[in-house]
């Protein structure tokens, strides 16, 4: 199946990490949990609790040591099954 992997400019490879999400919405910091699939250069593969809108920008807290924060904006979202979902975000 090429689908969309044929259209990714950067290969992507396994990365499993825990992550923040961090947005703001209403001048105050929402800040949540989420877990990594996969990473290349230019973005990341996440699963959440919870939907992310494409477009949106938010920051990604990558929990390793040391820690690293990425600004990103989400390409798309889908849920996989009842409240869980996947996202595509492309690091800025």
């Amino acid at each position: 199946m090429e689908g969309k992997r044929g259209l990714r400019k950067k290969q992507r490879q396994k990365y499993d990490k825990s992550l923040k999400c961090i947005s703001e919405e209403t001048s105050s910091e929402i800040i949540k949990s989420a877990g990594s699939i996969d990473i290349s250069e230019s973005g990341i593969g996440i699963i959440t609790d919870y939907e992310l809108t494409p477009g949106r920008v938010i920051m990604l807290k990558i929990l390793e040591k040391p820690s690293t924060l990425r600004l990103a904006v989400v390409k798309w979202c889908k849920e996989i099954d009842k409240n869980k979902y996947r996202s595509g975000l492309m690091f800025i």
